[in-house]
This record gives C-alpha cells, structure tokens and sequence, in this order.
C-alpha cells in the first residue's frame, strides 16, 4: 500500500490575482479571509493546522474577451441545449496571453486542481448561485504537461459554458435577475486531501452552518448544524448521506428508529480523484476524473481511523473505531464521541470567525485531512465561505379567521418565515413510495408541467417523498432548477420506512433560502399529515404516470413561522 507525501503545516501563498477584472463573490470572499485566517489563528489551532489552499484567480475581463473573440454572447438567450453550447465553447480559442499564463502555471504544479467559477453575483447574499455553475477537478498528474494544459484549458471553458446553461438562467429568472449582467471569474485551486493507491481526497468534507433552519432535542436555531462525509464534498452538496449534527451536542447521534436503520442510512460510497487511469477524453463530463469508491477502498488506505464506527453483532452495539472486525459505519464517532481529536471545536472556531468577519450568518465548506505520521499537525481547509439569508425576527403572521378543518398540511419543521398567497396549482408524486428506477420519467414529467405552468406564469405547491434535487435518486427525485423553476411552496414527505434526514447541506437547499421558497418537510405522522383526500378531488390538469397536476377551487394560503419552526397550508 502506497501513500503520496504530504506537506502538512505549509505555509500557503497568498492567491495569484491574473487580470485586471472583478475577481467574483466566492473568490473575493477567500482573499479577504485569507490573510485574516491566519492572522486569527496565527496558521494552527490545537493538533490542526488551518488556511485556504492555494489558489489562483482568473478575474472577469478574460471571460468577456473570450466572449468577444469568439462570438459567443449571443448564445446566452439561445434556445440550444446545454451540451451544444459546451461544444460552441470548447471549439473556441482562450486568448494567446492567458494561454501562455496557464502553461506556464500547469508546468509547475503537479498536484490535483480544482477548477470553479466565481462569478460577478455569486456568493451574494441576495442570490447566491449555490451549485448552479460547474466545477471540475482534474488530476493534473500526467508527465506531458501538454496534456495537463489541455485539461484545465477544457475545465475553464466549461465552467465559462456553465455561465449560460439552463439552470444559470432559470435561477436568474426565479430571481428577478438580468443574466446580462452575469460575468464569469475562474477559481483554479489546489485541491485539499493527499493521495492513496492512486485515488486523492481528503479523510473529512464539511459544510456547516452558523444558523440551522431546523432543530430537534436541545438544538436551537443560532446553535448551527454540520454535514460531515468522507472523501470529496461532492457527496454533501449533492444531497447524499452524510452525518448531520449540532456542533453545541456533537457527541449526541441524530433520531433513528433503529440500529439497523442507522447501519442502512448512514454514507456507504465516496467521491475521489483517479489519479490513477488513462481516463477516456469526455470534457463536457463535470466527473470525467473522479470516481465513486466503497467503504472497504478507504479501509485499505487506512483512512477510517478518525472517522468510522463498527458494529458488534453479538453485543448489538456501535462501538467507536475499526479496532475489531465487524460492518463498518460512517459516524465520525471516534473524533465526535470520544474527541480523539479536537475536530468540532476548529470548526466551532472557525464557523465563529467567519460569521464575525462576513458580519452574516454564513454556510462554509471545508476539507479535513488527517496525516498518517504523528509528528505531522492535521490540517484544515477552509473551501468556502458564503452568507447565508436568514428569516426577519420582527414580522408577525397573522391567520385571521381559518379554521382547523380548512388545513391541508402542517409541519413544525419549516425554512422561511411569512405569508403567500396567490398560489392555485399542485404538482404532486401520485405514489409515495421512492422507486429510483422512475425517477428518470418523474424528472421528465415534472419539466413538462413546469414548463407549461411558467409559460403561463403560474406559480406552484411541489410535493413528493424524499430530498428534491438530490443527485442520488434513492434519496429523492434528482431534479436541477429549470425542471420546478415556478415552485414556490416544497415539501418533503419523510419516508416513514427511512429515517434519512432533510436536504440541508446541499447546494440546492442552499438555493432555497435564499430565493426565499417555503420549504415543509412533512413526517406524515399525526398532527403533520396531508389531506391526500381533498388534493385528489382538485381539477386535474396534468395526469402522467408517476406526477399529477391540479388547479385548486381557490388560492392556498400559507403561513411560515420560523422563529418557531411551525408551517401550515389552508385551502
């Protein structure tokens, strides 16, 4: 078993700035926090070393002459899908200066790199583009630095194309926003982790929040909640299992029904970089490097040790660490439990720090990688810092004269806070039952009526079991924001089979509260049920296989708390 060598505790440079344009929201928010990071810290807190990995910026100016050069602004309000446009772009020419910029930058790194937009309105808190544009890692491995240049070359310019996809327009419409004036810098970043038998990720990815729209147990809002998963963060923005928990409690396990269930319900894939194959040339692919490993891959590379629990049959138990044979689980129980290692308290500390300097709640998102020899500090990597829209403490809900049998749905766990009206149509899952061999046809039936709904500029309820927009779709209908572009109401029904939790740590989530879309997740057990009964005597206008959609007798009026976490829907 071979492991790469590690630099822990490096001093990392200042970010290289190349152009004379803006350099973004999520760039600019790194170079601000980056010489603060380390000056708070003064580069280490307790076994833990902590900064940004390097990084270099190509500023907005170097999109718009690419744009200018190669004729391609008028595809921004084209018609063509989306992997037509990437073909438009990939066929046209970075200019002569940049490119002698980035090979003389790809000759001396080595190391994988992370290639992500960073756009003139990302990152802001009014709309955040969480996840709407690409980002691509390359391993950046190969001895022919010729091909190493033309695969970051081909990484910037689809993180460029991603500008004008579907999703980046649709998001721009639900907010009001003239794409126009979108501009794109790109972020071409170290990526955080080291390197084992040929695949390169780090031991932990994070994302944690300093205000949590839900809570259970003793958790109270300003207590804040933390997504956790080994290896790349894909698995957590995507809307995968990770283990969710509040960083005030860490030790206490998050509500399952059973120790069976918390076996079945906790992460059993992750993300890595191959650095390993000759990968088949798909650059239009945002994973054409990266590959999806079991559990028993990271157990070989000896990278559970911090993070993983086993289970003892004869005992029917979970016991921290992987000292005994036995199921292995992802529960981070070793360093959460136990505190093996100070984990929680760096990311408290820096959570805090980030909150204090952006003057906001914030969302970050970190790497953990943890360093095989003793004398080596662990190291922290802070990825992102983004701010995050909370609700306003001060306004008040009103109910006027409603009555108990008027109700359609409540929920005591809620995102948002207010009232809507106005609303007439539902669009909902006809089975409750989560079968990932439809999701393909629920997507697909779901964009029609969306479709047909915003071309008539009718807004909607969504309902359906599990996570919307997780990319697994075991875990729940793996739709992008142009297919519920007019949903302004969702909810998520719990699987009463699953105690699988709801979509907080991901980028669609994120999404949500800031385009300040109600959000119900329903446990569909007394008193937060749904009248299934009234919804299906509404007026069909859509009737497919798997969706139906119905035009209510008369609006729906909504009501959010979220001061208390209370929601309900009267019709």
């Amino acid at each position: 078993m071979k492991e790469s060598d590690s630099k822990p505790g490096r001093s990392d440079p200042p970010p290289l700035i190349i152009g004379s344009g803006s350099v973004g929201g999520k760039a600019g928010g790194l170079i601000r926090l980056h010489d603060q990071l380390r000056g708070r810290f003064q580069g280490e807190i307790l076994d833990f070393t902590t900064g940004i990995p390097s990084l270099a910026v190509l500023t907005t100016d170097h999109f718009d002459r690419f744009l200018q050069e190669n004729r391609l602004d008028s595809l921004r309000e084209s018609s063509l899908s989306d992997r037509v446009i990437s073909h438009h772009f990939l066929e046209s020419d970075l200019s002569v200066k940049i490119t002698g910029v980035l090979r003389e930058m790809i000759r001396h790194r080595r190391s994988p790199l992370a290639i992500r937009s960073s756009s003139y309105l990302e990152d802001q808190l009014e709309a955040p583009y969480a996840g709407i544009y690409f980002t691509k890692m390359i391993p950046n491995n190969h001895p022919d630095p010729d091909t190493r240049f033309r695969a970051l070359r081909d990484a910037i310019k689809l993180v460029y194309a991603s500008t004008f996809f579907s999703r980046a327009r649709a998001y721009s419409r639900a907010r009001g926003i003239d794409h126009h004036r979108e501009k794109m810098a790109i972020i071409i970043q170290e990526v955080a982790g080291r390197e084992s038998n040929r695949r390169f990720y780090p031991d932990i990815s994070g994302v944690a929040r300093s205000f949590s729209y839900y809570n259970f147990g003793d958790s109270r809002p300003e207590h804040g909640v933390v997504n956790l998963a080994l290896g790349l963060g894909k698995t957590i923005v995507d809307g995968g299992i990770s283990w969710t928990y509040n960083p005030r409690f860490p030790e206490k396990i998050p509500p399952f029904n059973s120790l069976t269930d918390r076996l079945k319900n906790t992460q059993t894939r992750f993300w890595a970089i191959d650095t390993g194959q000759v990968h088949r040339f798909n650059p239009l692919n945002e994973t054409e490097f990266l590959t999806r490993l079991e559990l028993s891959d990271a157990e070989y590379d000896n990278r559970l040790t911090h993070i993983a629990s086993t289970y003892n049959a004869q005992s029917d138990t979970i016991l921290p660490g992987i000292g005994r044979p036995g199921p292995r689980m992802i529960d981070f129980g070793p360093v959460l439990q136990y505190r093996t290692l100070p984990l929680n308290n760096t990311i408290r500390k820096v959570l805090d720090f980030c909150r204090e300097t952006v003057e906001s709640q914030v969302e970050i998102e970190f790497a953990v990688t943890f360093q095989p020899r003793r004398d080596h500090p662990h190291h922290f990597s802070l990825l992102q810092v983004r701010p995050m829209h909370t609700y306003d403490p001060s306004q008040s809900i009103t109910r006027g004269n409603l009555h108990e049998k008027d109700l359609l749905v409540k929920s005591n766990q809620v995102m948002g806070n207010g009232e809507m009206s106005g609303i007439d149509h539902v669009v909902y899952l006809k089975s409750p039952d989560l079968n990932p061999r439809n999701a393909g046809e629920i997507v697909s039936e779901i964009d029609q009526i969306n479709h047909r709904l915003a071309e008539s500029d009718r807004y909607y309820l969504l309902i359906g079991t599990g996570r919307w927009g997780s990319s697994d779709p075991c875990l729940g209908i793996p739709v992008a924001w142009p297919q519920i572009s007019n949903a302004r109401i969702i909810i998520e029904l719990k699987d009463p089979r699953s105690p699988i939790d709801y979509s907080q740590g991901s980028h669609f989530f994120h999404n949500l509260c800031n385009l300040g879309i109600f959000y119900f997740h329903v446990t569909q057990t007394p008193p937060y049920t749904l009248d299934w009964d009234w919804l299906k005597k509404q007026e069909k206008v859509y009737n497919g296989r798997h969706v139906r959609a119905v035009k209510c007798r008369q609006a729906l009026k909504v009501y959010v708390d979220g001061r208390h976490n209370q929601g309900e829907i009267y019709r």
